[in-house]
């Protein structure tokens, strides 16, 4: 039975990373200003009322250099939906949420949860809920090799890899209203990167808020 699950978890992700690619290849190809393509889940009018936003920390990525980074996404995702979806963010600590979570019995891993974020989010008067997963955190590394006479040299390629899957719940009746999915990869860090599949998973949302009428 472990296996059968192990093997439908990764038939999962491997699906949500072709989805992941392939969207962000349609991001690139939309010219500068037009309208990105519209996730299926998109309620336009929930997204229009929207005016307060709680985030919620993500999934880990399924490494163990990824312990720890569904909590350390928060800040990325606030700062896109502050600065480019025009939405005021409950800037809540992760042990204020912990408190808040520990009264009903349930833990920050549960946030996953559309009913838990749900829950959350109307404990903190907020109109919608961040959640999601993280679907890649990991570091690349690609060895060339150079080889002068009898001299052999070597140069290694490091490149930082993030996915991100994201999810809007509408707290008011709990159901999600929006998805998003990014991917980026950046030689530099994990900043650069996560900042890039951040804009990626929100673009649609971003767009909508700032043309909205």
């Amino acid at each position: 039975m472990a296996t059968r699950n192990t093997r439908r978890s990764v038939r999962r992700r491997c699906g949500a990373t072709a989805a992941t690619v392939l969207l962000g290849a349609l991001f690139a190809a939309c010219p500068v200003g037009c309208e990105p393509p519209r996730p299926k889940l998109f309620d336009t009018d929930a997204l229009r009322a929207a005016g307060t936003v709680l985030v919620l920390p993500l999934a880990d990525a399924p490494s163990e250099e990824a312990t720890g980074s569904g909590a350390a996404f928060r800040g990325t995702i606030e700062q896109s939906l502050l600065n480019d979806c025009n939405l005021n963010v409950i800037n809540l600590s992760e042990t204020k949420l912990a408190e808040a979570l520990k009264k009903t019995g349930l833990d920050i891993v549960d946030c996953y949860d559309p009913a838990v974020a749900t829950e959350i989010a109307r404990e903190f008067k907020a109109d919608l809920a961040v959640t999601g997963e993280l679907l890649h955190y990991t570091i690349q590394r690609e060895m060339s090799n150079t080889t002068v006479v009898i001299i052999t040299g070597g140069e290694t390629k490091v490149t930082h890899w993030v996915s991100v899957s994201l999810r809007l719940v509408n707290a008011s009746d709990g159901k999600i209203i929006y998805t998003g999915a990014g991917t980026a990869q950046d030689p530099e860090g994990f900043t650069n990167a996560a900042s890039q599949a951040v804009k990626q998973a929100l673009a649609s949302l971003a767009y909508f808020r700032t043309h909205m009428k």
